[in-house]
């Protein structure tokens, strides 16, 4: 039987538990922190339909395109261009100087067909897949190869040493961190492999070898191409739109014109570039 004393000792020790009670969240008892709790609704919640397709940094989303369009064309040199110059290869003769260095600042097929000119589309908000797999510069025989990458933003890009002489690999980006680093001669040190997030045009220089250079062009969505020798480019599985078509050479500045195309269209855009 309770005693009266017994009841004023419950009657006095029953709110002080109440309130260590309510005082002690859920993490505690475990020994960490709490976490703010969360609203029962957003806990519940299931995810939106819309966030099905994959979507990167920067916003584009991976859908399938039904009836893409494609553009295609060729990037043209309007004019005589220019005779390509030597580079002055001043040290690592051995290794740097086994064959000729010409610049390929600008580069112009006997018919004017203009080589390492990137085009691509802007206003992309969704569409086709990413390239798969990491973009690859070399530095080989003193030169980086290719002279000119375009690469997805967020997507990784792999710095590789191909030769018996240290490189080193600096970047200038408008809008992304710098890149400083040094790859040892090929077989002593790894590649470095870093993304650049946002789009953006970044040169690439060599600090041991002052005659090297390369682009890496950062694009916002995959609709982005490189000419070759004949200065084609295409761009396919394009959603049906308007867009902004860009063409972008560094000796020969950037062009940029309003194009829409159709479901299933193919439409032809060629480009005449002249020296800045």
């Amino acid at each position: 039987m309770k005693t009266h004393g017994d009841r004023i000792l419950g009657f006095l020790c029953a709110p002080i538990v109440t309130v260590l009670l309510a005082g002690c969240p859920a993490g505690d008892a475990a020994g960490g922190k709490a976490a703010s709790p969360l609203p029962a609704q957003a806990a519940s919640s299931p995810p939106p339909a819309s966030a099905a397709p994959s979507t990167p940094a920067g916003g584009y989303r991976v859908v399938e395109v039904a009836k893409g369009a494609i553009l295609r064309g060729a990037v043209r040199y309007a004019g005589t261009p220019p005779p390509r110059p030597p580079l002055a290869v001043d040290h690592d003769r051995e290794t740097c100087a086994g064959h000729d260095l010409l610049s390929e600042e600008l580069i112009v097929s006997p018919d004017g067909k203009v080589r390492n000119a990137v085009v691509w589309l802007e206003g992309v908000r969704e569409g086709k897949a990413w390239p798969e797999g990491e973009s690859l510069l070399d530095q080989e025989g003193c030169v980086y190869r290719p002279h000119v990458t375009a690469v997805g933003a967020g997507r990784p890009v792999k710095f590789v040493n191909s030769d018996p002489v240290i490189h080193n690999v600096n970047t200038f980006p408008r809008e992304n961190p710098p890149l400083n680093v040094s790859l040892l001669a090929k077989g002593m040190g790894r590649p470095v492999t870093r993304t650049l997030k946002l789009p953006d045009e970044v040169k690439v220089t060599c600090d041991a070898h002052k005659w090297m250079s390369a682009w890496i062009i950062v694009r916002d969505s995959p609709y982005f191409a490189v000419t070759g020798d004949d200065g084609s480019y295409a761009l396919e599985q394009v959603p049906p739109g308007r867009y902004t078509l860009v063409a972008w050479h560094e000796a020969l500045g950037r062009v940029e014109r309003s194009v829409e195309v159709g479901a299933g269209a193919t439409r032809t855009e060629d480009f005449d570039l002249k020296p800045r």
